[in-house]
């Protein structure tokens, strides 16, 4: 980006693609990807809302989006088929204060008992806690 916004808290990039996305003070994550055009090499995809301030965000390896928020809170969106973002989880009071990192492991690295291949999501918090939880997504 040309300039650095103070509300941006943090920028991923999407492994293997053209997308991005920022974090913001302003309760929000924009998804970008990048075009060729010099004069702005990166257009908006979609802005995706929150509850209140978004201080971390990662992509999972099949392009899901979880975000840390301020009040503790971690959300998990996903996209479907047509384009259209959807919150799928939402973790309340994950940690007691703001989400200063999130990561979400490769799939394939881990698997269950049954043989599938849940999300598993690493989140460090301001309380001084590291959590780790692992769910499903059904394709």
């Amino acid at each position: 980006l040309h300039r650095v916004d103070r509300r941006q808290r943090q920028m991923c990039i999407r492994d293997s693609s053209r997308m991005f996305a920022t974090a913001s003070r302003d309760k929000s994550v924009k998804i970008w990807t990048l075009v060729d055009d010099a004069q702005r090499p990166y257009r908006l995809v979609t802005t995706l809302n929150a509850s209140d301030a978004v201080v971390s965000v990662t992509w999972a390896s099949d392009g899901a989006l979880a975000m840390g928020l301020e009040n503790g809170d971690v959300w998990l969106y996903t996209c479907a088929r047509d384009g259209t973002w959807q919150l799928h989880t939402t973790l309340e009071r994950h940690h007691t204060g703001p989400v200063h990192r999130v990561a979400c492991r490769p799939d394939g690295r881990w698997m269950d008992a049954y043989d599938r291949v849940p999300y598993q999501l690493l989140s460090v918090g301001d309380d001084g806690c590291t959590r780790l939880v692992s769910w499903y997504i059904d394709p």
